[in-house]
């Protein structure tokens, strides 16, 4: 079982990548989307922007609505936003909730 330190989720922004590590749930999910959406915000010198998810350890629904609420952030300021190193797991989610060809992923072969 992995420690709890190693599932507080962070965002960070390097070279217009957002990366995202920890965990997601309904307890931190309100706070992600403030910082995401203060970090899209603040991506002035770009129009584009990847999400990098290969850190994420888990995630329930929230993760989901999360990543749609970037979505629609993204859009309202302009800027295109895309989806990468989709851990399985969120995979399924998206899959269940029917969003697999409606977000933004770039999905490995």
């Amino acid at each position: 079982m992995e420690s709890l330190e190693n599932n507080i989720p962070t965002l960070e922004v390097k070279n217009n990548t957002l990366f995202v590590s920890g965990a997601i749930d309904f307890d931190n999910v309100v706070l992600l989307w403030q910082q995401g959406a203060a970090l899209i915000d603040n991506l002035k010198e770009s129009k584009e922007l990847k999400v990098d998810l290969k850190a994420l350890k888990e995630s329930d629904s929230s993760g989901v609505a999360l990543l749609t609420g970037w979505v629609r952030i993204s859009q309202e300021k302009n800027k295109t936003i895309q989806f990468i190193n989709m851990p399985g797991f969120m995979q399924d989610i998206l899959q269940v909730c029917g969003l697999e060809d409606v977000l933004p992923v770039l999905w490995e072969n």
